[in-house]
């Protein structure tokens, strides 16, 4: 059995950070937040609008520590091509 080890650089600026959430913008809001409910058994725990953006945050089945906002517009400007992203943006 191997063993896990932390890789931890006490001297690094965040290594005390831990994320509490992650955005993603989708094309479509409702197929979104089906799927995570449907496939992953996530949570719809909160939605707000503003203008034509909705967001959604969907939580973990049994805990809130994590959560995924879904993000969307649909008169928002697409995604560029990925091969014009800068290296940073990957």
């Amino acid at each position: 059995m191997t063993e896990s080890k932390t890789h931890s650089r006490p001297s690094k600026p965040f290594t005390s950070w831990r994320g509490s959430h992650v955005g993603i913008r989708v094309a479509d809001f409702d197929a979104a937040v089906d799927w995570y409910i449907a496939m992953l058994e996530f949570r719809l725990t909160e939605t707000m609008q503003h203008g034509s953006t909705r967001f959604g945050v969907l939580t973990l089945p049994t805990d809130d520590a994590f959560a995924i906002e879904i993000i969307a517009n649909p008169n928002g400007a697409p995604r560029p091509p990925t091969a014009t992203c800068p290296t940073a943006m990957l």
